[in-house]
């Protein structure tokens, strides 16, 4: 009796065993990489293009409030770095463009056809940036040194000119988004007040101060790396 229990009760184990590897094997759920999260922390490197409009400031007062209007087309290239805590951005950005920002105006009291003129030609500024990252968005601040390289024209009987690089200040805000992990889209706002510099003028003229101060609105794309 012990001997056919023995024997059932392996027969059945048997049975079981068989009947299990006969059953199809359970699936795996698939297992999903996660997705990256966005940094916007290292080096970068982009190009821009816009416009600036604003004022000349001179004191040879014989123009009309010794300044007048000036505008035009500025492009070139940015490059910065970034450092992300939490959701808090700082960083560092320098950056030059080309420029045909020009104005003139009449002189009151010469013979006609005299007038001054300004021509800025390049810019470029040193600045640090401080934002706040929502996800791929960035919202930021900047402001540091500018520099633009201008050249002013008397055109009178003489017609000299004068050629300086200005120093002053830049100070704006912009919005930069994140289309992939690499490139970045910006828009930008900044108002630049480049300081003055001196000219030597000819007789009958004294020496006279010209400056230049404006607003620049550009657009640009970044890769960072």
């Amino acid at each position: 009796m012990k001997s056919l229990l023995l024997a059932a009760t392996a027969l059945t184990a048997f049975t079981v065993s068989a009947f299990a590897a006969d059953l199809p094997a359970r699936k795996q759920a698939p297992v999903f990489p996660a997705a990256p999260i966005f940094t916007w922390g290292g080096f970068y490197i982009g190009a821009d293009v816009g416009g600036a409009w604003g004022r000349e400031r001179d004191t040879l007062h014989i123009i009309e409030a010794d300044s007048f209007p000036v505008s035009g087309a500025i492009g070139g290239l940015h490059a910065g770095y970034n450092w992300q805590m939490n959701q808090i951005v700082v960083g560092a950005e320098a950056d030059v463009d080309a420029s045909n920002v020009t104005g003139k105006a009449a002189a009151v009291g010469l013979p006609p056809g005299s007038f001054l003129s300004l021509k800025n030609n390049w810019r470029a500024s040193l600045r640090l940036r401080a934002g706040y990252a929502i996800d791929t968005t960035l919202l930021y601040v900047t402001g540091g040194a500018a520099f633009a390289g201008v050249k002013s024209n008397l055109v009178v009987n003489v017609d000299p000119s004068w050629s300086h690089t200005l120093g002053g200040w830049t100070i704006g805000a912009g919005v930069e988004h994140a289309f992939t992990a690499n490139w970045i889209g910006r828009v930008e706002a900044r108002y630049s007040d480049f300081g003055q510099a001196n000219n030597k003028a000819t007789p009958p003229f004294d020496a006279f101060k010209v400056g230049l101060r404006d607003v620049q609105v550009l657009a640009g794309v970044s890769y960072k790396f």
